[in-house]
């Protein structure tokens, strides 16, 4: 009879045990923590029992295909509690690790095929005076979801006992050897019982008890999840050694590479040679176990993307030496349009490594929803086995470098949810790069703040905060690796801030600039704070000015692309550019213009703005003017505090003179953070979030605040609406309804993530609720869908300024 339990048609359920505990051996066995063997004995003990309910003959028979009772076949209750049995067996020693082992494999084991819960639900309420009126009074107390499991839970066992002798020989081939009691309901009510003793003991420990039994659920399941899936899809056999990445290979590129001259190349060397001599005191602090959280301040334009993939990879290089293992680089953005410029440049970098091309996805994944998937919808077939597999890796972050969103990287990290734990355990040991931090609002700082530190320190995680304006999160924990920083910002004038707060309207502001006569030879950028008064402002702008171009994100991803490319081409020839725009270009957006408007937002938002401003230092000083047109439609967007914040700080210094140079914007920032953290209280949510994680309270259907209620962008309905501009977006947009039409949901899920980027350039994504007066027809039967075809262009798509809002929303909405 050994051999014929399955796991799935065409896989024998002890090569699927066997497969998922070596995978996730491997797995841990890459884990920097503390107690690691334990660890990995946890792990093993995990893995073999993630899915030992599949030995029910109720499973099996669902798999031929058999009329069973789904209760009966389900395999993750009676799996997680068999596993936190085993591990009650193997664990007796009192140490930490140890005692709360069975709670641990019990969580990871139960949510396998969900998302993490609130255990303490998982578990019933049994106390020390049921246990002893005996387990027959124990049964009958139990109501509700609770009475319904241990029913279940009776008649699986009872199958079990059946094959008991065969079981126990499958698995003693992994070397695990059951006890004829395991299969009893008596001793997994007893299990039941000591889970809740040990829930109790939990909410009563110190927080550095907590806070790492929370930790170790979370990468117990993250392990589980990323093993399973990989063994399902074959997609351990793409893995592949790890990759050697030179550690000069940033060297070697500035060597080769011709940089066109600019003042600022000094300050880009000077910045490169400050970072790599912070390196000697870096290695002195590798001897300890922990992580880092190290900050990389720098002006704009001042070469942060190379330098910071440059530090890494020596850190890397020092980290083989002094801990022995070797550890990924994760670079995470805010913006996608600045991803993919980052991107390119990394790629820029592998590319000099010979094997680079023929093994990208080993070096190299961009994980974010616009990212190219690894099968090109140009092949004329596509093995969808092989692309699972692929997509998989990239999911799991299975390569040396990964580029990623904030997004990803921040709710992996404050995670419950199956999909985006499965990668969580990368976090161990890894360099992990937040560009442009600032973006993380002021609000997140507390709850962020927690888990940056948690990681450090438990997981020897190395965070980079990396920005021309540092925001004040883990301020008395991090290290500068820029020791001149002030030196580089005061020897800056490429840039004035003045004050124009005095302009009562956009068009006394214009007549000011035309009389100018050499502002009408020069490349101007408007930034407006809401995608309402951009419009309006690119209408008066376009009746004043020629060669007017419009971004924001009521234009399609592809669009602006092709509008960047097109204002990058006016540059180049000379033709006086002028650009109306949304903070959209704020951060990383490679555009150089000599005059600057800016609507009052964050301080560090117009500091930003600056950026965009003779970037490379080629012209005298440049001006940015700030105005205050409409300071309501600011307060709506960023909040009163941030706004107020801002003309506190800006009408200390204007007071002097009505303008600040270039050298006085690290102090102007710093002040203004300083007021931000004052003025925003420590979080209750934040602060009931964290308890409840402690509490292993992942989710919860109650008002308190748990993980699960973390979101990095609030949550708003939106309509998707599809545009057409051409035969090309035509025949995507069929593409898209046959993926839409198609009935097997693997192949559909295949299919669209092959798409997906295609797609999704062309894809607008509008609130609702600004938008209701003017939506287009749905896409076949999906309400949620919409699409604008080329005839209907005039009536939902102007080609210069985007989604077409009626002239009732425009004048009484603020949209952004």
């Amino acid at each position: 009879m050994q051999g014929t339990f399955l796991a799935r048609p065409g896989q024998q359920l002890l090569e699927h045990l066997k497969n998922v505990r070596e995978i996730a051996k491997c797995i841990a066995e890459e884990i920097s923590i503390d107690e690691h063997e334990q660890f990995k004995d946890i792990v093993s003990i995990v893995a073999v029992f993630h899915d030992i309910g599949k030995y029910t003959t109720y499973f099996q028979r669902k798999l031929l295909g058999e009329a069973v009772n789904p209760k009966l076949s389900d395999h993750s209750y009676i799996s997680a509690v068999l596993g936190a049995a085993y591990t009650m067996q193997k664990f007796k020693e009192p140490a930490l690790v140890q005692k709360f082992a069975p709670l641990i494999a019990f969580t990871a084991i139960l949510a396998h095929h969900g998302n993490l819960p609130d255990v303490s639900e998982e578990i019933p309420r049994i106390t020390k005076q049921d246990m002893a009126k005996g387990i027959n009074y124990v049964l009958e107390e139990l109501t509700g979801i609770h009475n319904e499991r241990i029913k279940k839970l009776k008649k699986q066992l009872e199958d079990l006992q059946k094959n008991f002798e065969v079981i126990t020989s499958e698995l003693s081939d992994l070397e695990v050897f059951l006890t004829p009691d395991i299969f009893t309901l008596e001793n997994c009510v007893k299990t039941l019982y000591h889970l809740r003793r040990l829930l109790l003991e939990l909410e009563n420990s110190p927080e550095e008890h907590a806070e790492l039994i929370a930790l170790w659920v979370q990468l117990a399941f993250s392990i589980l999840v990323d093993a399973d899936k990989k063994d399902a899809s074959g997609a351990y056999l793409y893995v592949g050694e790890r990759r050697q990445i030179p550690h000069d290979l940033v060297d070697r590129y500035i060597h080769h590479k011709e940089f066109p001259d600019s003042p600022m190349n000094w300050i880009r060397v000077e910045l490169r040679k400050n970072v790599q001599n912070s390196l000697n005191e870096i290695q002195q602090l590798l001897s300890r176990k922990s992580g880092l959280i190290l900050t990389l301040t720098a002006p704009t334009g001042a070469g942060k993307t190379l330098t910071a993939l440059d530090f890494a990879l020596k850190l890397r290089k020092l980290i083989e030496q002094e801990r022995g293992y070797t550890p990924r680089i994760i670079y995470s953005l805010p913006y996608i349009s600045i991803i993919e410029q980052n991107l390119s440049v990394i790629e820029e970098v592998l590319g000099l490594m010979d094997d680079f091309k023929k093994d990208r996805s080993g070096y190299l994944i961009a994980h974010y929803h616009l990212a190219e998937s690894l099968a090109e919808p140009d092949e004329t077939e596509i093995d969808y086995k092989i692309y699972d597999s692929l997509q998989l890796l990239i999911e799991s972050w299975d390569a040396e470098i990964i580029v990623t969103t904030f997004w990803q990287l921040l709710h992996t990290m404050i995670g419950y949810r199956n999909k985006l734990l499965k990668k969580f355990h990368r976090f161990s040991g890894s360099i992990v790069i937040l560009d442009e931090v600032q973006t993380i609002p002021a609000e997140h700082w507390p709850v962020v703040e927690k888990f940056l530190d948690l990681f450090s320190r438990r997981l020897g995680t190395i965070f980079v905060l990396m920005t021309a304006t540092q925001p004040l999160i883990v301020e008395k924990k991090r290290k500068e690796l820029n020791k001149d920083v002030h030196f580089l910002f005061k020897n800056l004038n490429r840039t004035t801030i003045v004050d124009r707060t005095d302009v009562s309207s956009l068009e006394e502001l214009l007549d000011e600039i035309l009389s100018c006569k050499e502002h009408k030879s020069r490349n101007l950028l408007f930034i407006f704070n809401t995608i309402t008064e951009s419009i309006k402002g690119f209408q008066i702008i376009s009746k004043y000015l020629e060669n007017v171009y419009y971004l924001s994100t009521n234009i399609t991803p592809l669009d602006r692309l092709n509008r960047i490319h097109e204002i990058r081409e006016s540059m180049s020839r000379k033709h006086p550019t002028v650009v109306v725009s949304t903070q959209v270009v704020e951060a990383g957006v490679d555009l150089d213009f000599d005059i600057v408007v800016r609507e009052i937002g964050p301080l560090h938002s117009i500091v930003q703005t600056c950026g965009r401003c003779n970037r490379n230092a080629l012209r005298p000083t440049a001006t940015v003017f700030v105005t205050s047109i409409n300071e309501r439609a600011a307060k709506v967007v960023y909040g009163s505090i941030y706004i107020e914040a801002t003309k506190e700080v800006l009408g200390k210094y204007f007071r002097n003179a009505g303008f600040i140079n270039e050298e006085k914007f690290l102090e102007l920032t710093e002040e203004f953070f300083r007021i931000i953290k004052e003025r925003i209280a420590k979080e209750a949510e934040s602060e009931e979030m964290w308890k409840n994680y402690l509490r292993l309270r992942f989710q919860s259907d109650s008002t308190q605040a748990t993980i699960s209620d973390y979101r990095l962008i609030k949550d708003e309905p939106r309509v998707s609406i599809f545009v057409c501009k051409d035969d090309e977006d035509e025949e995507i947009l069929e593409i898209f309804k046959c993926i839409l039409a198609e009935k097997d949901k693997s192949l559909r899920t295949k299919m669209y993530n092959t798409y997906k980027r295609k797609i999704h350039e062309r894809m607008l994504h509008i609130f609702v609720d600004r938008a209701k007066k003017n939506l287009p027809p749905c896409i076949e039967y999906f309400e949620g869908l919409r699409f604008i075809n080329k005839e209907s262009l005039d009536v939902y798509y102007d080609t210069m300024t985007g989604f077409r809002y009626t002239d009732e929303e425009l004048k009484g909405m603020i949209i952004w």
